[in-house]
């Protein structure tokens, strides 16, 4: 876990052979502090549905696709009756590594499609969770595609992912999974003992090299700093060499390799291993005695290729002080996401997209100043909204309002813009469950009616 002693050990064993006082070590000594408080993401509802209700809920799909495939309803039955009745079947699997990942059914409206999948752990190590993450998903055939955990099944140690995609312009895609983790925990910023006035004193001249960053991966976080923007882009940054390795405790997947203060800002160089630290990280501040963040940017840049989608290798944290700061009076921070276990095997499935629901299109009149609306659509998924022009953030608060002819309101559970050189403009909102558009009353844009063309 990321703590105090932990980073705090990784320093000094590093720097175990740089002379202090005994004054200095003690003043650095003293300053241990508690383990950081855990932070765990919101854990995801767990079923509550019991064995026999499963099967009542698949018995009442006399309408749906689905009905065809029972043992594949009660698979599903968590999602409810009504998502259940635009679900095509798929049943395809794909094992690697003692995982098992199945896709289950999905359904398409217009250009976006979504699929259910689940993954379960066949050796019995339990390394599919409630908090488990996917990374480096595709949906092949979509533009953009976006998963999220909507139920973990104790019993079965599988959990189930909803996979929308978006831009769909091919029946038959793929859904691809290359790698992922479990076991996350997140940490809040916790300080780790050290100022920068000590970090200083520890090594006062650090060797430092100008290496060439023709990758181009490099992150800045806070206000801009033309300075550092410049370092980068010119490859005139000033990196430190390599002084020692030493892992943090508590996260085997992180080393610490150099510190040092150059040109008033701290230096720290990191490297999180090929395993672990593929799906790991951590981030790094400055704050004052009263917890106050410096205000300052923080750079994070790669010291070599990164592997695209993860966060492995070696970075360098450039932390600027604020002007004319005492070093001493700022102390270092850190946080960041754990977890305990991953997997890269990669697994595909390749099937044939259908559509599940007629989409209705119309129009709206409403100014909404530097585009033109031209075309909304309602699908059983969401709403999509083309037009034309000039996008800007005030000009996309909408307000969509669907009323269905039972009085009941749809909720949204996400929305996405793309435009394009042209100045076009989707703008795209998602139904949490999926609606009969036959069953719409009413859809209104920042209450002006939209006026269907059927």
């Amino acid at each position: 876990m990321i703590s105090d002693t932990s980073i705090r050990k990784a320093v000094e064993d590093g720097l175990s052979g740089v002379a202090l006082s005994p004054g200095q070590k003690a003043a650095i000594l003293a300053r241990c502090r508690p383990e950081p408080l855990r932070v765990h993401r919101r854990s995801i509802a767990r079923r509550a549905l019991s064995v026999a209700a499963v099967f009542a809920v698949a018995l009442v799909l006399s309408a749906g696709v689905l009905a065809t495939s029972p043992g594949l309803a009660q698979q599903l039955a968590v999602l409810g009756r009504q998502t259940l009745s635009f679900l095509q079947p798929v049943n395809q699997v794909s094992e690697a590594d003692g995982i098992r990942m199945e896709v289950l059914a999905s359904m398409r409206s217009e250009d976006t499609a979504v699929v259910y999948l689940t993954l379960r752990d066949t050796t019995g190590q339990g390394r599919i969770q409630e908090n488990t993450q996917l990374w480096n998903y595709h949906l092949e055939g979509a533009s953009f595609a976006h998963a999220e955990q909507v139920d973990y099944d104790p019993e079965t140690g599988s959990a189930m992912f909803r996979l929308t995609g978006e831009d769909v312009t091919s029946d038959k895609v793929t859904v691809r999974v290359e790698a992922f983790s479990s076991g996350i925990e997140y940490y809040p910023p916790t300080p780790t003992g050290w100022t920068v006035a000590e970090l200083a004193e520890l090594q006062p001249t650090p060797a430092l090299s100008y290496p060439t960053l023709d990758h181009g991966w490099g992150m800045l976080n806070g206000p801009g700093d033309q300075k550092l923007e410049q370092q980068v882009e010119s490859s005139s940054l000033p990196v430190l060499k390599q002084q020692f390795s030493y892992p943090v405790e508590g996260l085997d997947w992180l080393t610490v390799q150099a510190v040092g203060v150059v040109d008033n800002a701290l230096h720290i160089q990191l490297r999180q291993d090929e395993d672990l630290g593929r799906f790991c990280s951590v981030n790094l501040s400055l704050a004052n005695a009263d917890g106050e963040e410096s205000g300052q940017a923080v750079l994070d840049v790669a010291l070599d290729e990164p592997e695209a989608g993860f966060s492995s290798g070696t970075r360098e944290y450039v932390l600027p002080l604020p002007q004319d700061a005492d070093p001493a009076d700022w102390e270092l921070y850190a946080s960041g996401v754990n977890c305990t276990v991953a997997s890269n095997a990669g697994w595909q499935v390749t099937f044939e997209l259908e559509p599940a629901h007629a989409d209705r299109t119309g129009s709206c009149n409403l100014d909404t100043g530097s585009w033109q609306l031209q075309q909304v659509s309602l699908s059983s998924l969401g709403i999509t909204i083309e037009g034309n022009g000039e996008l800007y953030a005030d000009s996309l608060d909408l307000t969509p309002v669907v009323i269905l002819q039972d009085g009941t309101q749809p909720e949204f559970i996400s929305s996405s813009v793309s435009t394009d050189d042209q100045g076009n403009i989707v703008y795209r909102m998602l139904f949490r469950t999926p609606v009969d558009t036959s069953q719409v009353a009413t859809v209104t844009l920042s209450g002006q009616p939209v006026v269907w063309n059927d």
